[in-house]
């Protein structure tokens, strides 16, 4: 109303003064562009996407052009949390930016004013056999709000999603420019649209902090969303602690601040190590005498790294012949009782930093739990599946007081595996072979896309942020994305 009253004015005032009314050749409302997806559909098949800037507008600074386009891709990435659009760097993209006049851009009669004027689209989509191209109308007066908010659309349009009538989406074409976001809605979508497995290897070109003697004598390895951990012996009473995070620019590999407790040879294995909520946990359990544990504070900013002494367990077992791990709220140790063939169960509650035996979890009849190599363990959401070498298989789900184990369908092969778990899949590697297997309630045991190379097995590996990187040596480090 407001506007139609200034208009209104404007015209008045022209025509007292005799002058001839000219309205702004450019209206408050822009047209973002154009969308070919009438309905969200999956546009690439790989959940890795490249993307590259051809050309570049005059009226912004290179640097900010490309800034601009980095973190418009990045936001799609990190909603979905699996999928990767990354700058092609000399490699063939699957979708590129050109600044362009030669392209039909599409025009509409605008809503604002009191006479409709004409609007040209300031980009379009083309659609190629091995991607596409996000054309932007290069005549246009471009200022990087503008543009950061055209390249946040025509992303989602490349992707495969549709326009959205909801106003805080990126898909809205009435969306605030200068606004960088997605709404809850839009990560719905994407992850929904881009639902099915990535199912990816990537060799990791990076070069590997340990020595191959390292590697040996790697004896526990932890992790948290960002980073991951090994404690290596470094005998005679002395270990190191090397930390690897997988977003670093600089490098890789640092050395951290050296575990506190003891570090046994393999062949009488103590520690045990468990997360809970990205709080990492690492111990010593004995069969002569009570457990130590730490909680490890990983350096951020300036404060460095430490080690907080938690309370002690006052199970008395052997490391190596148990299982630990963490799930919900609260750490688990479980171990067997010998003679008994029951498995046995202890938690750790961290906020109330107490160990407690949980005598209602106890499983009877399960066999026997001689070490840490006769028995495959991964996480999923809130159950920790539990694969002995031989005998049942059982899923444990603390949280179902009255019936926290179940049996599970074993997977049909008998060989010996390396598991690991992320994306709510547990995943069986089988060594000197290119067979992984996933695993989830969904739909039970299915084989994955053959490994890259035939392998031994792994020395270590991390789940960081939805990817899981396995060291077989060190030359060999690879990153999965599942």
């Amino acid at each position: 109303m407001k506007r139609f009253i200034n208009y209104l004015l404007l015209g008045v005032l022209s025509a007292g003064l005799g002058c001839e009314t000219k309205y702004l050749n450019a209206s408050p409302e822009l047209y973002l562009g154009t969308n070919d997806n009438f309905a969200p559909i999956r546009r690439f098949e790989s959940c890795t996407i490249l993307y590259s800037m051809t050309n570049f507008t005059s009226q912004i600074d290179q640097t900010s052009q490309q800034t601009a386009l980095k973190n418009t891709a990045e936001l799609w990435g990190q909603a979905h949390g699996y999928l990767e659009l990354k700058e092609a760097a000399g490699r063939t993209p699957a979708i590129t930016v050109t600044f362009t006049d030669s392209a039909s851009f599409t025009t509409k009669m605008t809503k604002e004013g009191l006479v409709s004027q004409p609007l040209r689209a300031l980009s379009m989509i083309k659609r190629t056999t091995n991607g596409c191209s996000v054309l932007l109308r290069k005549s246009y007066d471009w200022k990087l709000p503008v543009l950061q908010r055209v390249l946040l659309y025509q992303m989602g349009v490349a992707l495969g999603l549709q326009d959205s009538n909801e106003e805080e989406s990126a898909m809205s074409l009435t969306n605030s420019y200068g606004k960088l976001s997605l709404s809850k809605a839009d990560s719905t979508t994407i992850s929904n649209v881009y639902n099915q497995p990535c199912d990816e290897w990537t060799k990791i070109d990076t070069r590997l902090f340990l020595s191959s003697s390292d590697l040996v004598r790697t004896r526990a390895t932890f992790s948290n969303q960002s980073k991951g951990y090994c404690i290596i012996d470094l005998l005679n009473g002395v270990n190191k602690v090397v930390e690897f995070d997988p977003a670093s620019t600089t490098g890789n590999w640092i050395v951290r601040k050296p575990f506190p407790g003891l570090v046994a040879p393999s062949s009488t294995r103590t520690l045990v190590t468990f997360t809970i909520e990205n709080r990492m946990f690492v111990g010593n359990l004995y069969s002569t005498q009570v457990g130590k544990f730490w909680e490890y504070i990983p350096a951020k900013g300036s404060e460095p790294d430490s080690w907080q002494p938690i309370a002690d367990c006052p199970l008395m077992v052997l490391g190596g012949d148990a299982q630990a791990f963490g799930v919900g709220k609260k750490g688990y140790v479980i171990y067997n009782v010998p003679r008994v063939y029951s498995w046995r169960v202890w938690g750790y509650a961290p906020l109330a930093n107490k160990w407690s035996e949980e005598p209602e979890l106890t499983l009877a009849n399960s066999g026997t739990l001689r070490s840490q190599s006769d028995i495959t363990t991964f996480s999923i959401d809130s159950a920790v599946y539990l694969m002995p070498s031989y005998g049942d298989h059982w899923r444990f789900s603390p949280s179902l007081r009255s019936t926290p184990w179940q049996k599970i369908n074993p997977l049909q092969i008998s060989d010996s595996f390396y598991p690991f778990s992320t994306r709510n899949t547990g995943f069986l590697f089988r060594p000197y072979s290119t067979q992984l297997w996933r695993f989830n309630e969904k739909t039970k045991w299915q084989l994955c896309n053959s490994m890259p190379e035939r392998l031994t097995n792994p020395y270590f590996s991390f789940s960081i942020a939805k990817r899981v990187f396995i060291c077989w040596n060190t030359e060999t480090f690879y990153r999965y994305n599942p």
